[in-house]
């Protein structure tokens, strides 16, 4: 349309054509707002640091016996799941499994007991410990608690993979 005197105009403007004389790609817009509200550093409200609070207010015998109680219970409860995981699984893949793996199942099994039955009674009390004794067991059971859920996984994996197609050939055959 018109607008061939437009282009031209854009081709011709060069960096002494700009107000302020700044050597911008920003052509004929101006240097803008300066400084104004924005992305600056902030001055004030110094006191209130969260590092140098929590130095103040060190955790007592007390508030770590609770924090590891709290954990006890939350490990309690995920040791009888993995449990029941594990028995459940090994219920689907007995069939499968050769005495070895059978061996291996209840192994985790018993240590899971074991550390179940620590757990219980480190919360009922009649095993009245210290926190740093607590979070020992916490680490085994969670040790324990890994290996079985692995083990689960794997149980669950056998006990769900089809027979092959050689061997319910072979058993149709033999009907």
């Amino acid at each position: 349309m018109g607008t061939g005197r437009r282009d031209g105009m854009w081709k011709n403007l060069g960096v002494e054509d700009l107000e302020d004389g700044s050597k911008g790609k920003s052509f004929g817009k101006g240097k803008g707002k300066g400084f104004g509200k924005g992305k600056g550093k902030g001055k004030g409200k110094t006191e209130q640091l969260a590092l140098e609070d929590k130095k103040d207010e060190e955790k007592t015998e007390e508030d770590e016996m609770k924090d590891a109680l709290k954990k006890a219970r939350k490990a309690r409860d995920s040791v009888a799941s993995t449990l029941n995981d594990l028995e459940d699984a090994l219920g689907k893949a007995s069939s499968k499994l050769s005495r070895q793996g059978k061996a291996a199942a209840e192994g985790w099994k018993v240590q899971l007991n074991k550390q179940l039955a620590d757990l219980k009674g480190a919360l009922s009390g009649k095993k009245t410990k210290k926190a740093s004794d607590m979070k020992k067991m916490l680490e085994e059971a969670a040790k324990v608690i890994k290996g079985s859920k692995d083990e689960a996984k794997e149980l669950k994996a056998l006990g769900n993979k089809a027979a092959s197609v050689a061997s319910s050939k072979r058993s149709r055959s033999s009907k």
